[in-house]
Protein backbone atom coordinates (compact mmCIF):
# COMPACT_ATOMS: atom_id res chain seq x y z
CA UNK A 1 0.00 0.00 0.00
CA UNK A 2 2.75 2.77 0.91
CA UNK A 3 4.35 1.58 -2.40
CA UNK A 4 1.66 2.94 -4.44
CA UNK A 5 1.22 5.90 -2.36
CA UNK A 6 4.69 6.71 -3.49
CA UNK A 7 4.63 5.82 -6.37
CA UNK A 8 1.02 8.38 -7.11
CA UNK A 9 2.88 11.18 -5.75
CA UNK A 10 5.75 10.66 -7.05
CA UNK A 11 4.05 10.56 -10.94
CA UNK A 12 1.57 13.82 -9.96
CA UNK A 13 5.40 15.40 -9.66
CA UNK A 14 7.42 14.19 -12.13
CA UNK A 15 4.93 12.97 -15.04
CA UNK A 16 3.03 15.54 -14.77
CA UNK A 17 5.13 18.10 -14.66
CA UNK A 18 3.09 19.66 -12.23
CA UNK A 19 4.60 22.84 -11.02
CA UNK A 20 4.92 24.20 -7.38
CA UNK A 21 1.67 24.96 -5.41
CA UNK A 22 0.96 28.94 -5.45
CA UNK A 23 1.80 30.78 -2.07
CA UNK A 24 -1.91 31.24 -1.37
CA UNK A 25 -2.94 27.44 -1.59
CA UNK A 26 0.78 26.78 0.26
CA UNK A 27 -0.82 28.56 3.56
CA UNK A 28 -4.19 26.61 2.82
CA UNK A 29 -2.13 23.75 2.66
CA UNK A 30 -0.27 24.30 5.83
CA UNK A 31 -3.69 25.37 7.72
CA UNK A 32 -4.76 21.83 6.72
CA UNK A 33 -1.80 20.06 7.76
CA UNK A 34 -1.36 22.23 11.07
CA UNK A 35 -4.65 20.69 11.92
CA UNK A 36 -4.11 17.16 11.03
CA UNK A 37 -0.92 16.75 12.74
CA UNK A 38 -2.22 18.68 16.21
CA UNK A 39 -5.38 15.82 16.32
CA UNK A 40 -2.25 13.55 15.24
CA UNK A 41 -0.51 14.58 18.38
CA UNK A 42 -3.15 14.74 20.93
CA UNK A 43 -3.88 10.81 20.20
CA UNK A 44 -0.89 9.80 19.92
CA UNK A 45 -0.08 6.55 22.36
CA UNK A 46 3.37 6.94 21.97
CA UNK A 47 3.29 10.09 23.97
CA UNK A 48 1.40 8.02 26.87
CA UNK A 49 3.79 4.83 26.65
CA UNK A 50 6.94 7.31 27.09
CA UNK A 51 5.52 9.41 30.06
CA UNK A 52 4.22 5.96 31.82
CA UNK A 53 7.62 3.78 30.94
CA UNK A 54 10.51 6.98 30.66
CA UNK A 55 9.68 9.95 33.07
CA UNK A 56 8.91 7.52 36.54
CA UNK A 57 13.17 6.27 36.34
CA UNK A 58 13.02 10.34 37.25
CA UNK A 59 11.11 10.43 40.15
CA UNK A 60 12.68 10.08 43.60
CA UNK A 61 11.52 9.24 47.02
CA UNK A 62 13.28 11.70 48.96
CA UNK A 63 11.91 14.36 47.80
CA UNK A 64 9.05 15.61 49.88
CA UNK A 65 6.65 16.09 46.68
CA UNK A 66 4.47 12.92 45.79
CA UNK A 67 5.38 11.00 42.97
CA UNK A 68 2.21 12.48 41.24
CA UNK A 69 3.69 15.67 41.87
CA UNK A 70 6.96 14.90 40.25
CA UNK A 71 5.62 13.24 37.52
CA UNK A 72 3.50 16.43 36.60
CA UNK A 73 6.35 18.63 37.12
CA UNK A 74 8.79 16.36 34.90
CA UNK A 75 5.86 16.63 32.29
CA UNK A 76 4.86 20.18 32.16
CA UNK A 77 9.15 20.94 32.16
CA UNK A 78 9.28 18.30 28.98
CA UNK A 79 6.54 20.48 27.43
CA UNK A 80 7.85 23.92 28.29
CA UNK A 81 11.65 22.95 26.46
CA UNK A 82 9.79 21.40 23.75
CA UNK A 83 8.04 24.48 23.13
CA UNK A 84 11.15 26.84 23.47
CA UNK A 85 12.88 24.28 21.10
CA UNK A 86 9.98 24.67 18.54
CA UNK A 87 9.25 28.56 18.88
CA UNK A 88 13.01 29.13 17.97
CA UNK A 89 12.94 26.79 15.59
CA UNK A 90 9.94 28.03 13.67
CA UNK A 91 11.35 31.88 14.15
CA UNK A 92 14.96 30.67 12.13
CA UNK A 93 13.30 28.56 9.64
CA UNK A 94 10.80 31.81 8.94
CA UNK A 95 13.46 33.91 8.85
CA UNK A 96 15.56 32.39 6.87
CA UNK A 97 13.45 30.97 4.56
CA UNK A 98 11.36 33.88 4.04
CA UNK A 99 13.66 34.03 0.35
CA UNK A 100 13.37 30.57 -0.28
CA UNK A 101 9.42 30.49 -0.58
CA UNK A 102 9.20 33.70 -2.38
CA UNK A 103 11.62 31.94 -5.20
CA UNK A 104 8.96 30.00 -7.59
CA UNK A 105 12.30 28.44 -8.90
CA UNK A 106 13.23 27.15 -5.57
CA UNK A 107 9.91 26.11 -4.48
CA UNK A 108 9.59 23.94 -8.02
CA UNK A 109 12.74 22.09 -7.95
CA UNK A 110 11.79 21.40 -4.07
CA UNK A 111 8.92 19.77 -5.36
CA UNK A 112 10.33 17.53 -7.84
CA UNK A 113 12.82 16.65 -5.23
CA UNK A 114 10.33 15.51 -3.13
CA UNK A 115 8.85 13.12 -5.69
CA UNK A 116 12.24 11.92 -6.59
CA UNK A 117 12.29 11.21 -2.94
CA UNK A 118 8.76 9.01 -3.31
CA UNK A 119 10.01 7.41 -6.09
CA UNK A 120 12.98 5.67 -3.92
CA UNK A 121 10.89 5.30 -1.12
CA UNK A 122 8.58 3.18 -3.49
CA UNK A 123 11.47 1.13 -5.30
CA UNK A 124 12.65 1.05 -1.72
CA UNK A 125 9.32 -0.72 -0.08
CA UNK A 126 9.04 -2.55 -3.28
CA UNK A 127 12.07 -4.18 -2.82
CA UNK A 128 11.70 -5.30 0.80
CA UNK A 129 8.59 -6.75 -0.31
CA UNK A 130 9.89 -8.72 -3.14
CA UNK A 131 12.50 -10.08 -0.60
CA UNK A 132 10.34 -10.63 2.39
CA UNK A 133 8.21 -13.08 -0.15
Amino acid sequence: MGCKISEVTSYRGNVNNSEAPELQQCSTMAATFYQRALVSNLLNPKALVFFVMFLPQFVSTNIAATSGEQMLVLGLLLNVLGLLFNLILVALVGTLGKPLINNVKFRTYQHKLMSGIFIILAFWMLSSFVTAL
